[in-house]
C-alpha cells in the first residue's frame, strides 16, 4: 500500500510558494482509498477535493485517515442485491480517519435509486441532499463514531437510519426525504428538522 497522499497545500505549509492557495482534486477508487494510510492537506487552505469511486457493491473498511481535506465526495456503486454480507448490495465506509475538517457529500441522481449505502464511525458533517452534488436517491445507513458530539447529517429521499453512539448526538435535516422512512437508534439524543409527511421508527431507542 501507499503510505501517505500529501495534497500540495499540506507539502509547502511554512514555504513561501504561494501556490497552497490553489485547490487540489484527487479521485481515487474505493480499493485504491483503502490502499492509503493517510491523506493529507492543510485544513487553512480551502478547496482540496477527495473523491472515493466505489467498485461495485465495494467496501472501504480501513479507516484511512483524511486530514485537512474540506470535501469528501461518495460515488456510490450497487446492484441491491439481498444483504447476506456487508459487500452483498452494498457500499460500506468506515469512517474513523475522516477528520471534521471534512464535510462528507453523497453524490445523487438517478443513477443512485438502487443503491445501498452505509457509514460507519462518521463523526463529521453528511450531506445526501441537493446542496452541491445532486439528491441522493438510494438507502444510508449511518453509524455515528463515539464521542464525536454534534454530528449533522443531511438525508438524500429514500430510507434512511441513524444510530448514536456514547457521547454522540444527531441534528437531522430530512427536508428531502420524501420517499423513505427514517428509522433512529442508539444512545444519545436525536433532532429531527424538517421531517414533513415521513414516519419515524424510533422503537428501539
Amino acid at each position: 500500500g501507499i503510505d501517505d497522499v500529501l495534497y500540495d497545500s499540506f507539502v509547502r505549509t511554512g514555504t513561501d510558494d504561494d501556490s497552497t492557495n490553489g485547490s487540489n482534486y484527487v479521485y481515487v477508487t474505493s480499493e485504491q482509498f483503502d490502499g492509503v494510510d493517510n491523506f493529507l492537506a492543510d485544513e487553512n487552505v480551502s478547496g482540496d477535493y477527495l473523491e472515493i469511486l466505489f467498485l461495485n457493491n465495494d467496501s472501504a473498511l480501513s479507516g484511512t485517515v483524511v486530514d485537512g481535506v474540506e470535501t469528501v465526495v461518495l460515488d456510490t456503486l450497487t446492484d441491491n442485491l439481498p444483504t447476506d454480507s456487508p459487500q452483498d448490495g452494498e457500499n460500506q465506509l468506515n469512517a474513523s480517519g475522516i477528520t471534521r475538517d471534512a464535510t462528507i457529500y453523497v453524490r445523487g441522481g438517478s443513477a443512485t435509486e438502487d443503491d445501498r449505502l452505509q457509514v460507519d464511525n462518521l463523526g463529521t458533517t453528511l450531506r445526501a441532499d441537493s446542496y452541491s452534488y445532486g439528491v441522493y436517491e438510494g438507502e444510508l445507513d449511518v453509524n455515528l463514531a463515539s464521542g464525536a458530539g454534534q454530528v449533522n447529517i443531511y438525508t438524500g429521499d429514500d430510507d434512511t437510519a441513524v444510530t448514536t453512539r456514547s457521547g454522540s448526538s444527531a441534528w437531522i435535516d430530512a427536508y428531502e426525504l420524501d420517499q423513505g422512512d427514517l428509522d433512529l437508534d442508539g444512545a444519545r439524543n436525536v433532532e429531527v428538522v424538517y421531517a414533513g409527511d415521513i414516519i419515524i421508527d424510533a422503537s428501539n431507542d
